[in-house]
């Protein structure tokens, strides 16, 4: 819903450049409609499939943007009880939470098993147990799924594969095999399901097929050994385009092979999207403060830095800078931010539209993993979020202020 019109680039119907005038930049703007179609659009895909949609909280976890996705039916994928208290906050049914990740604390599993969530994803089976131990405690029977690592190559960045033998996610078949008698032995857990999680940004429908099928083979194991298996989380990593030309994420095989080997398994089949409904629903939008020429290099620096999208700085990832106001002149640039790290850029020997100090650019693409990996390093505040609907904005997320920065140390301070 970012398109330029009259030369002014437009957010549904609101004109940046005019967001710029009652708001300080730099700040995230985002479009409610995007996050709405993109809902609309899973929904379509696994309509065939009797299936949970449970948002990944980790990639954008705003209360305005999670309400949007609780009022849309939607569930969560969560790695904290700080995610938990959120989803629930913005009015969230703890009936459609699935807890996942690695190293859950005790004080995190009593936490989401006082609210009763409906799935703890398990990770190994010193966490079973530790889990039926605390359940004993509240005279509960916990529903767990346990994660399998597939080993599937799921063809995107090695630090965000989470498939791969050698990961520290779930576990092999043999361990599954292996310790299932214990499993069925534990009188406060039940096993209801399995879950696996390929990665992020995964732009291919085939390595969910292959690790599908590897589920298929734990699944028809479990039943047959007696175990009541009622559901397959089969994790999210559902891609986005970041560059200007790259293909989408490759829905039509998915569902002509996919969705039908869903469909077949007979299980309540879960999902965990999270990057494709909010990534590009955003832009960063940022300030020129000048232009630095070094001989034949030129240096946009802008207001933004590396503490407020951390994405490139991480992955080498690619973002696509646009002005505010359409230039038709181009440069090759570097786009810096200030903090003192020479990873603080967003792009390098881009040719990208030519700017000018007091200009405004967006950085796009950045509603996935932007502010929820944000910093106060270098003593840099939290920027703000805007929403925008259709021809009005409003903020779902004030900036911080200096004196927020210091709010958990300052009564200690001489103490």
């Amino acid at each position: 819903m970012f398109s330029y019109r009259d030369g002014q680039l437009y957010c549904e119907d609101t004109a940046l450049a005019g967001l710029t005038k009652d708001y300080p930049t730099p700040f995230y703007v985002y479009s409610r409609k995007v996050i709405k179609e993109r809902i609309a659009t899973l929904k379509d895909l696994f309509a065939p499939v009797d299936a949970v949609l449970a948002y990944a909280v980790k990639v954008n976890n705003n209360l305005s943007i999670l309400n949007v996705i609780a009022g849309e039916g939607l569930g969560a994928d969560i790695i904290s009880r700080g995610e938990l208290y959120r989803y629930l906050k913005a009015g969230g049914d703890p009936k459609k939470v699935v807890f996942s990740g690695v190293a859950k604390t005790e004080e995190e599993l009593r936490y989401a098993i006082e609210r009763g969530i409906r799935l703890i994803n398990t990770e190994s089976i010193p966490e079973i147990a530790a889990i039926n131990s605390i359940a004993a405690d509240y005279g509960r029977k916990v529903d767990i799924a346990i994660r399998i690592n597939p080993d599937v190559a799921a063809d995107t960045h090695h630090k965000i594969t989470t498939g791969k033998k050698g990961n520290k996610f779930g576990v092999s078949f043999e361990t599954v095999k292996k310790n299932a008698a214990m499993i069925r032995g534990l009188t406060n857990v039940r096993l209801t399901g399995i879950a696996m999680h390929l990665g992020s940004q995964i732009m291919k429908a085939k390595p969910y097929y292959d690790a599908i099928m590897k589920a298929k083979d734990v699944l028809t194991w479990l039943k047959g050994e007696g175990f009541a298996v009622t559901s397959l989380d089969i994790g999210g990593g559902i891609g986005v385009p970041y560059k200007k030309g790259d293909a989408p994420f490759d829905f039509e095989t998915y569902k002509r092979d996919v969705i039908p080997l869903l469909a077949s398994l007979g299980v309540t089949i879960i999902v965990e999207p999270g990057r494709y409904l909010v990534a590009e629903s955003a832009a960063l939008i940022m300030k020129v403060i000048y232009i630095k020429e070094e001989g034949e290099k030129i240096f946009v620096a802008v207001d933004a830095g590396m503490n407020d999208f951390q994405r490139v700085a991480l992955y080498d990832a690619h973002h696509e800078v646009l002005p505010l106001v359409d230039s038709k002149k181009t440069f090759s640039a570097d786009v810096v931010g200030p903090i003192c790290e020479s990873s603080d850029y967003f792009t390098k020997d881009r040719v990208m539209p030519v700017v000018a100090a007091g200009d405004y650019i967006a950085l796009m693409g950045t509603g996935g993993y932007g502010y929820s990996m944000s910093s106060n390093y270098n003593g840099r505040e939290h920027i703000a979020e805007i929403m925008v609907d259709g021809a009005k904005s409003r903020v779902i997320r004030r900036a911080q202020t200096l004196e927020e920065m210091v709010t958990q140390e300052i009564e200690y301070l001489n103490a």
